[in-house]
Order: structure tokens, then C-alpha cells, then sequence
């Protein structure tokens, strides 16, 4: 495993972990008040995080 692999790999748990802090943030905001902009905003880090 290269230095860069390494990098890369603890990068995406550090967004995983920031992701997983707003989408519980979010949960106990209550549906009525999370807007479809943060929604979709939550869903295209997290699909970000996915990919790379």
C-alpha cells in the first residue's frame, strides 16, 4: 500500500465520519425540517465518499 493509497483511504473516512454526523444531525432536525436541498446536498457527498 502506497503512502498516497493511504492518504486517500483515511480521507474517505474522515468524510464517511462527517457525513454520518450530518445525516444523524439531519435525523433528529425531524423530516420536517430537513429542506430537499440538504437532502439532496447529504446524497451527493455521500455518493461523492462512494466513488472515490
Amino acid at each position: 500500500m502506497t503512502d498516497r493509497q493511504i492518504k486517500r483511504k483515511a480521507r474517505r473516512l474522515k468524510m464517511q465520519r462527517i457525513i454520518a454526523r450530518v445525516v444523524a444531525r439531519s435525523l433528529d432536525a425531524g423530516p420536517g425540517r430537513m429542506c430537499p436541498v440538504h437532502v439532496r446536498m447529504v446524497l451527493t457527498a455521500l455518493t461523492e465518499a462512494s466513488r472515490n
